[in-house]
């Protein structure tokens, strides 16, 4: 089979010729996964050329057009050939991708205004182009709880240090070393790098297991956590910000880079914030055993290490989908400084960011409310682990740091609020 392409006015056509069966399927699906990474989300097929197709040819078209209709683009089929009109007809999936059978929106009268949504503050630094959105025109800082001690992670372990529960309430945003469960009995043993926001929390159990466990809220039921330390913040984002990195130097933006782009552009000192981003590399670590059980001297010592990190060793092309939830400061009190690390080396701004792996899809173009997207990513996509991600900068074998195409970022304003081993909410201003 064979594929060319043009561009139509805001589209892309994809023009196909020979035969769609499970052999050429795959093919077929990785050109539109191609397209969609350019960021290019209307896209039509002209199948006038093809003689046949399968329904390993049909599951393709119906993946990517519930795909790109879930990131507000559109997948249709124009000119197809008398075989697959009549398959896509008698599938049921005619009216969905057939362009032709689908009825043009009504044209207004002349002297009717057309409502269109409210367009974003739009901006460009350092080839990263943003459109933000305030949710409020005088943010109010949020308050971040510093919960337990960071040093017994470098010392001898947590041991019996009592865990701080956590109801993970939609206005709840944490990371730290986490494990799932009403109790820190029923928690013992399955410690590991965790997020939490929205409404969802999901965890890395550094208990053998490979496959990260997740809760979402489901009408009553919130999710609950222990905390052996970390932090957690409290309070609604204040601003929703796009971004596509295709016109910076590398055509990606590594998170440190970022966070510092949304700092310049906000004005903030520090901030909280949630994103999801199309990746295009991941570099970052977790622990592979529960911390909670003692140890003498820091576990990423030669050779401990092996027994107690699993890390990223190369940079890979691999495209995905991540969820980052991080906490950055530019001037950090002495407190806060201990729980943060340098966003590069000789920066004084520090970030802690942990980060949950998807599969690729595309990010939606369209307004999103996060919870209700973490709902639907949670629920319909397996997530590969999270991690803790780091900026590896070795002077030869570095591997740099975690790369972003394009995605969308919640965030809010902090203020400095100490609660060593404190339950959130209970702190004292620093």
């Amino acid at each position: 089979m064979q594929i060319t392409h043009r561009d139509v006015d805001d589209r892309v056509v994809l023009d196909l010729e020979g035969r769609i069966d499970a052999n050429w399927a795959d093919y077929l699906s990785r050109a539109l996964e191609s397209v969609v990474e350019s960021g290019r989300h209307r896209v039509d097929l002209d199948l006038a050329r093809v003689s046949y197709i399968s329904s390993a040819g049909v599951a393709v078209l119906v993946r990517w057009y519930q795909q790109l209709r879930k990131a507000g683009g559109q997948l249709r089929v124009v000119q197809p050939s008398k075989l697959v009109a009549e398959v896509l007809q008698l599938s049921g999936l005619a009216n969905h991708l057939l362009a032709a059978l689908t009825p043009p929106a009504p044209t207004p009268p002349a002297d009717t205004p057309v409502a269109t949504p409210p367009s974003g503050q739009a901006s460009t630094r350092l080839g990263v182009a943003l459109e933000s959105h305030a949710s409020s025109s005088t943010p109010v800082p949020l308050s971040v709880q510093l919960l337990g001690d960071p040093t017994r992670l470098q010392s001898a372990g947590f041991g019996e240090t009592p865990a701080v529960p956590l109801v993970c309430e939609p206005e709840l945003t944490a990371i730290g070393l986490m494990a799932f469960g009403d109790s820190g009995a029923a928690a013992r043993g399955h410690y590991g790098e965790g997020l939490a926001v929205g409404g969802a929390a999901m965890i890395q159990p550094a208990d053998g297991s490979d496959i990260p466990d997740f809760q979402v809220r489901q009408q009553d039921f919130l999710p609950r956590t222990q905390m052996l330390y970390g932090l957690a913040v409290r309070g609604s984002f204040a601003r929703r910000t796009r971004f596509e990195a295709g016109g910076a130097p590398r055509g990606v933006v590594g998170v440190g880079e970022l966070v510092d782009i949304l700092l310049d552009e906000s004005g903030w000192a520090g901030m909280v914030f949630a994103l999801v981003a199309e990746s295009a590399c991941v570099i970052g670590a977790s622990l592979r055993k529960s911390p909670d059980s003692g140890w003498e001297g820091p576990p990423w010592e030669f050779p401990r290490v092996r027994d107690w990190l699993s890390f990223t060793t190369e940079r890979t092309s691999e495209k995905g989908m991540l969820l980052v939830v991080g906490v950055v400061h530019r001037q950090p009190s002495a407190s806060l400084a201990r729980f943060l690390r340098p966003v590069s080396g000789g920066s004084a701004t520090g970030l802690h960011c942990h980060a949950a792996l998807f599969p690729y899809r595309p990010v939606p173009q369209t307004e999103l409310v996060l919870s209700q997207f973490l709902q639907s990513l949670f629920q319909t996509d397996s997530a590969r682990g999270v991690l803790h991600l780091v900026h590896d900068e070795r002077p030869v074998e570095g591997l740099g740091q975690t790369d972003l195409l394009r995605g969308t970022v919640w965030l809010s304003p902090l203020e400095h609020v100490s609660a060593p081993g404190g339950l959130p909410g209970k702190a004292d201003r620093a």
